[in-house]
């Protein structure tokens, strides 16, 4: 991890320039790029290559360089705010200390509201981009609701997430399916398997149960 920290805090050093006002931009080819990183960091040529080539592909998918130079092997930041961008993702990964999320962000349940919401920016950002493969889903959900009539009255419950807006406050009552729930028909597998189970899209075993 050391070592790829001294590459990043490297990287960050050697970014090509840009105005704020006037357009002016600078460059900086990719083998230029390397070539200085290998002279002040002695680091091996094969980890320098790696580490600077999954620091291109994060700039190039969040859409931070020029497109026309990077197909001439430059590194061009596109705007001056995409140069920001690029230097607060390498603060960030170049510090040992740093993160965007404090620890335990991610598992506490208070959160889960922010969880939501982030992680609906992100994949609406994702199913916006361009790509020749079939968009997969990161999120695989069965389940089952009930239909239950109360003297000519459909009964329906409160959502248990209420701060999502144009969705209906009222559902039918039901949950999704659980590791609970496979259980009880299907007995006998570890954890990991009935994850699978549950994570897999259209799994007879999920759907049967």
């Amino acid at each position: 991890m050391e070592l790829i920290v001294k590459l990043l805090e490297n990287i960050l050093q050697n970014l090509p320039l840009i105005a704020e006002e006037g357009g002016y931009k600078d460059k900086i080819s990719r083998d230029e790029l390397s070539r200085i990183i290998k002279e002040q960091t002695l680091v091996a040529p094969e980890a320098v290559t790696v580490v600077l080539g999954m620091v291109e592909l994060q700039f190039n998918k969040a859409g931070l360089l020029a497109p026309f130079e990077l197909e001439l092997g430059n590194w061009q930041f596109i705007s001056f705010p995409a140069s920001l961008a690029a230097r607060s993702w390498l603060e960030v990964m170049s510090d040992k200390d740093g993160y965007w999320f404090p620890e335990g962000w991610w598992s506490d349940q208070a959160n889960s509201e922010k969880h939501r919401e982030l992680l609906k920016n992100v994949e609406e950002l994702r199913l916006k981009s361009k790509t020749s493969q079939a968009i997969s889903t990161i999120r695989q959900i069965y389940v089952a609701w009930a239909m239950i009539k109360l003297d000519n009255h459909l009964l329906f419950v409160d959502r248990e997430d209420q701060t999502r807006e144009g969705i209906p406050q009222f559902v039918l009552p039901g949950g999704r399916l659980n590791i609970h729930d496979l259980r009880k028909n299907l007995d006998g597998l570890d954890q990991s398997e009935y994850m699978k189970i549950l994570q897999s899209p259209s799994n007879k075993k999920a759907i049967d149960s």
